[in-house]
């Protein structure tokens, strides 16, 4: 069987804020860092291991994958991180909340980038560098992105890294945020782009193991909670 299992960050400081983050790199929370170290207990104690995790560049990704695999004491497998796990760069609304974001720019404008699949939001204006390590070219770094975008290179990540490494037979372990998590995993599941724009978002540091076929057609998918009862994350009809 082939399995990968997806996990959303912990809890960060632009969580409680309710702010968007994007690419903008903040910490988690002490809550965050907590609930990073119950879902590798949690993981652990259902017979789940890792021979390889995979993290987006920033911060409140990376971090969880640490004290998860710290938990898991499974801190020397290999781990890898890319820009291209990154959460959807929201422009213009990274550092905003929904209220601010709205006054500046909109009610139309912030309904269009939250339910039209291919609108970009407002392109960002800041020079400051938003995160570290790996970073995309210089001619395709975005000021924003559309959730097709996001979609885009996150898929050509699955395919050129996460897809070898199941083949290859590897458990795998995959740490990035809400919104590229739900892109990722609509497209999984042969969702239409309304059905992923209106799917939910996945709870932080849940986990969400999906099966998959030989040719990666997805066999089954469940939120895994402290129950060893699954939870179904989306009805797939």
């Amino acid at each position: 069987m082939r399995r990968v299992v997806f996990l959303r960050h912990g809890e960060s400081q632009y969580n409680v804020l309710k702010k968007f983050a994007g690419w903008l790199d903040c910490d988690l929370t002490a809550i965050g860092i907590r609930q990073a170290r119950e879902a590798g207990r949690t993981l652990q104690e259902q017979g789940y291991s890792f021979d390889i995790a995979f993290s987006s560049e920033l911060r409140r990704a990376r971090d969880t994958r640490y004290f998860l695999l710290d938990e898991m004491r499974l801190g020397d497998i290999p781990t890898f991180r890319s820009w291209r796990l990154n959460e959807r760069h929201y422009g213009a609304f990274d550092d905003l909340t929904r209220e601010e974001a709205e006054l500046l720019f909109g009610k139309e404008t912030m309904r269009l980038s939250r339910e039209d699949f291919r609108f970009c939001p407002p392109a960002s204006t800041r020079c400051e560098p938003l995160y570290f390590g790996e970073q995309p070219p210089a001619e395709s770094a975005p000021k924003s992105e559309s959730m097709n975008d996001a979609t885009g290179r996150c898929l050509e990540y699955w395919q050129n890294s996460v897809v070898p490494a199941v083949r290859d037979g590897k458990r795998v372990l995959v740490v990035a945020h809400g919104e590229i998590l739900r892109l990722l995993t609509g497209h999984l599941l042969g969702m239409s782009e309304d059905e992923i724009v209106h799917a939910p978002v996945l709870r932080n540091a849940t986990p969400l193991i999906l099966d998959f076929t030989d040719d990666f057609t997805v066999s089954d998918h469940h939120v895994l909670t402290e129950s060893t009862e699954p939870t179904p994350l989306i009805k797939v009809v």
